[in-house]
């Protein structure tokens, strides 16, 4: 397994192991200026002691009995404080051997052999499996769901069908020589239109409104082009931005209530969307669908 940096709670056991453990030190404080050949002299002894580089960032912050270590000094070198914050960190029990006896780590470290072993098991589990071969039954079963999604009528094509069924069955009612009602005009107000069919009719219209509004529009194409990431920024003004134009939908709905000779562009586009719908008994989505060809 290659490595890209030193694993921080992996104790270094040679002078290449320090030395990767010393940079991936001076790049979680961001010691740009720190003398690595110092610091690798100075920490030696403690890795060697069974440290690492977590327990060394837990040591330059907390000292054994919890309380705060000192901020680095203006003129205190990277070596030098390291040096002034680990030695509250030494063994000084009777029952330690030498005077450079060090306490143990804050927090316990791993063998580069067991993390590799580690590293190498989770990368067991995390890799995607190959699909298991498909018996007999299995294969005839997806074949069997293939072909019943092939023959699947999608849900416009559905309700266009429906609507004619029902024409045509209106059209067997009539007498012998009889024909069938004018189509009303175009322009005239929609007549007895179930309460239901009408709501969706105007959810549709209200709902296309906003997609089509152009501050909404300009406000999801910023966020596309930032890509597809919204700000917390970007959130608030779409937020704002659809709640205008909701609000404008609901004014021309209440236009279109009531058409005039000087309706809007939004109430003769909500009129429109009321002028060509079809009383059925078609599904909501069916109904939308058809509504926003």
């Amino acid at each position: 397994m290659r490595l890209r940096d030193w694993p921080v709670n992996v104790i270094p056991r040679n002078s290449g192991d320090v030395a990767a453990a010393v940079e991936l030190l001076c790049g979680r404080v961001q010691w740009n200026d720190a003398h690595r050949g110092a610091l690798e002299r100075l920490l030696e002894p403690w890795f060697a002691e069974g440290w690492h580089v977590q327990a060394l960032l837990h040591a330059l912050d907390q000292r054994p009995d919890g309380s705060a270590q000192n901020r680095r000094g203006k003129d205190e070198t990277a070596d030098e404080f390291v040096r002034n914050r680990l030695r509250y960190w030494y063994d000084e029990s009777p029952q330690a051997e030498t005077a450079h006896s060090k306490l143990p780590p804050p927090k316990p470290g791993l063998e580069f052999g067991r993390y590799l072993a580690l590293a190498q098991e989770r990368q067991r589990r995390e890799a995607p499996r190959r699909a298991a071969r498909l018996t007999e039954r299995g294969e005839r079963a997806r074949a069997r769901a293939r072909g019943i999604a092939r023959t699947r009528v999608d849900p416009v094509q559905r309700g266009r069908e429906q609507a004619e069924r029902m024409r045509a069955a209106m059209d067997s009612l009539l007498p012998p020589g009889g024909t069938a009602p004018e189509p009303r005009p175009s322009g005239s107000p929609p007549h007895r239109l179930r309460d239901s069919t009408r709501e969706i009719a105007d959810f549709a219209a209200r709902r296309s409104l906003i997609r089509s509004d152009p501050r909404v529009r300009r406000c999801v194409q910023e966020i596309a082009d930032s890509g597809g990431k919204p700000t917390r920024e970007q959130i608030q003004v779409l937020r704002g931005a659809v709640l205008q134009a909701r609000q404008s939908a609901r004014l021309a709905s209440l236009d279109a209530s009531a058409p005039g000779p000087d309706l809007t562009p939004d109430a003769q586009r909500i009129l429109d969307f009321l002028e060509n719908v079809i009383d059925t008994a078609s599904p909501v989505d069916a109904t939308l669908a058809a509504l926003e060809q």
